[in-house]
């Protein structure tokens, strides 16, 4: 099993309203996972790095079923902090 901040989809740049960013490393530190949003081939992560809204995205070009599968996760721990949630471990290598 990996850490999700272990997988070439997991976001390492997060973008603010006016297009500033932060590193995973300054998210991780401080930012709380706020929301987790599913569109079409990708989901949206909200976190609050110090009262900034910060957002990613992953693209999958797996299954729909991936993202389903991480949504489900990251819905579980809205309102923790992001290295607890980067912390998280799972077995994604079967899925396609």
């Amino acid at each position: 099993m990996r850490h999700l901040r272990d997988f070439t989809w997991w976001p390492n740049a997060w973008f603010d309203e006016a297009s500033r960013s932060l590193s995973s490393s300054e998210i991780r530190k401080d930012g709380v996972l706020k929301l987790v949003r599913c569109f079409t081939n990708r989901l949206t992560l909200v976190v609050d790095y110090n009262g900034v809204f910060y957002r990613a995205e992953i693209y999958a070009n797996r299954s729909d079923d991936f993202l389903i599968r991480i949504l489900h996760i990251l819905l579980q721990h809205q309102g923790e902090p992001m290295e607890m949630v980067e912390n998280i471990e799972i077995d994604f290598d079967h899925l396609t």
